[in-house]
């Protein structure tokens, strides 16, 4: 059974100004190093969007992604700190993201159905019970002051030129959502940034069950 993290991002959601975000802004507050913005890069008024060899950064009116590239260069967290403090931001909503794909042994039909049936459940046994039946799993729970909501589903990916399947996995998409009050200041959202590979360890150690 291999797995692997597949996704790892941090995403403002609020409303934002992209033409505040020049180029100089991310040199000037320590965010990136001039030489290691790659191009193309786009600068504008409506968007900003560029990556180095590290992280990509997308600042649009409504949302602010800043997603790791590599993964030896893990540093979104301190990216999305240095932003919080660096600017005055209009934020809302804070979803750090850490999605794994798991790819059993078994098929996915076998391999759900072993990890998720719930054979109690009327509406399983009497609608989803057969063999081609696929299944997953939604759950939720307080943390640290905001919610982790976790969602498993099987995925079966394809070549988009001629439909031809090319992997078998189930995702798990961990998103620790933090909502802000505009009346207090960002020490939630900063503590959530804080606590970013906390949340990357307790991801590992939900994975450590399935092999």
């Amino acid at each position: 059974m291999n797995k692997s993290i597949a996704v790892k991002n941090i995403v403002f959601v609020g409303f934002f100004q992209p033409s505040k975000f020049d180029k100089f802004f991310f040199i000037k507050n320590g965010l990136v190093k001039e030489d290691e913005i790659l191009e193309p890069s786009v600068f504008s008024p409506e968007v900003v969007q560029f990556r180095t060899t590290g992280v990509s950064i997308a600042i649009l009116l409504n949302q602010i992604i800043i997603h790791q590239v590599d993964i030896l260069q893990d540093r979104i967290d301190e990216i999305a700190q240095k932003l919080i403090q660096s600017s005055d931001l209009e934020i809302t909503a804070i979803g750090i993201n850490i999605t794994w794909n798991l790819s059993p042994d078994e098929s996915l039909e076998n391999s759900t159905k072993n990890f998720f049936l719930n054979e109690r459940n009327e509406m399983f046994s009497k609608f989803f019970n057969s063999d081609n039946v696929m299944y997953g799993a939604y759950v939720s729970k307080d943390i640290s002051g905001g919610r982790l909501k976790l969602e498993i589903k099987p995925q079966v990916s394809k070549r988009l030129h001629d439909n031809i399947e090319i992997a078998r996995f189930i995702s798990f998409a961990f998103n620790y959502h933090f909502d802000h009050d505009k009346s207090k200041n960002f020490d939630t959202l900063l503590n959530a940034v804080k606590n970013y590979k906390n949340f990357i360890k307790e991801s590992e150690e939900i994975m450590s069950i399935y092999g």
